[in-house]
């Protein structure tokens, strides 16, 4: 692959890191604290153009590729993990959806509310103990006379206390699944968060609950019969996922670095010293093989070619890889890595999450594993 950025990714990616220095990085601890992003830096997010990066232009959004919300989630990542998941989730999970899904029986005018920034989007896909089989829930859409409705509960949707517009996917009477659209006014529908968590603390994650949510058909998205193409919206999603984790690692090895040359021990900096340069070479090998994975996998989906397996690696290998970059990055700093004195100790808490999340490690590995011995076989 050409692994030199287009002027407009260049562009994109210089827009955002400058956002992210000035506007994000100085306030994070803050925020994680808090447990809450503050209203103005989502505003400024739909300002940039970043809540509608993958929304058709003729929709109100940027028309923009998944290399492009790679880049944009990365940079964010690395001034704060929370406020990349929240972009990352309305993005992909949401607005992408959407325009994937629903094509022209989207409701109108909601994609563009949510590229501009009008509305914040999340979806509502796993349940609690659905493990990795998400459409294998308990959240019911039953036929009515004027449309459906939904009864049962959604867990770990992100921010789906404060989100304006939720995708959430329901079981029907034929055992398949079907994806809804929703206002968060909708009657019958509450949110509790659960702010008390290890890392992401400033986008917090909630349990949904239908009661006899009536919709009508026209809040559907592709068809009944359960035959959802999910999987490049599943693809396109852990590929922006490997991206945010990415942004965590590095700046994780920033911190690393820089504590390195500060620090002095026996009259040098501790940069000096061959356990410590061997801890950044690993974690900047590690790192820039995380990036190239994760835009593979970005430029195959681009081209419209398969990309299930390069998703899956690229999932896999940045999240494994960013918690060693961040334990390192911590294990650099001494026992002043163990305390809150010092951002790592968040970033490392931060990049559990995306071990766990869009389906685990362990997960990936069944998709690598089963893919690549049937390809073996042919």
């Amino acid at each position: 692959m050409n692994l030199t950025l287009s002027e407009n990714h260049a562009m994109l990616r210089q827009t955002v890191r400058a956002f992210v220095s000035s506007h994000v990085a100085p306030q994070a601890t803050e925020w994680d604290h808090a447990r809450a992003l503050p209203e103005a830096t989502l505003r400024a997010l739909g300002e940039l153009g970043l809540l509608g990066v993958l929304v058709d232009d003729s929709r109100g959004g940027a028309g923009m590729d998944t290399l492009a919300c790679a880049i944009a989630v990365e940079e964010l990542a690395a001034g704060d993990g929370s406020l990349a998941l929240l972009a990352a989730t309305h993005n992909v999970h949401c607005a992408a959806t959407i325009q994937a899904l629903g094509g022209d029986r989207a409701p109108p005018g909601i994609l563009e509310a949510l590229a501009e920034g009008r509305a914040l989007g999340t979806w509502a896909l796993y349940e609690q103990g659905s493990g990795q089989a998400p459409l294998a829930g308990t959240l019911t859409a039953e036929r009515t006379s004027s449309g459906w409705r939904l009864n049962g509960t959604k867990a770990n949707v992100v921010h789906g206390h404060r989100a304006d517009v939720i995708v959430v996917f329901a079981t029907t009477g034929n055992g398949g699944a079907t994806a809804f659209v929703l206002r968060s006014e909708q009657r019958g529908l509450s949110a509790r968060a659960h702010a008390d968590a290890l890392g992401m603390r400033a986008a917090p994650r909630a349990t949904l609950t239908f009661e006899d949510v009536d919709v009508s058909d026209d809040s559907r998205l592709g068809p009944v019969d359960g035959a959802l193409a999910l999987g490049t919206v599943l693809d396109r999603s852990r590929v922006v996922r490997a991206a945010l984790t990415v942004g965590l690692a590095r700046a994780a090895l920033d911190a690393a670095s820089r504590y390195a040359l500060e620090r002095k021990q026996f009259g040098k900096p501790i940069g000096d010293f061959q356990g410590v340069q061997w801890h950044i070479a690993d974690s900047a090998t590690e790192l820039d093989a995380a990036r190239l994975l994760t835009w593979r996998a970005a430029a195959a989906l681009d081209r419209g070619a398969p990309a299930t397996t390069d998703a899956a690696m690229a999932k896999a290998y940045a999240a494994d890889a960013a918690m060693r970059i961040c334990d390192r990055a911590i294990q650099v700093h001494g026992g002043y890595g163990y305390t809150r004195e010092y951002l790592v100790e968040r970033f490392w808490r931060d990049a559990k999450h995306c071990q766990l999340s869009e389906g685990t490690s362990e997960a990936q590995r069944l998709t690598l594993g089963r893919r690549v011995v049937e390809a073996h076989a042919q």
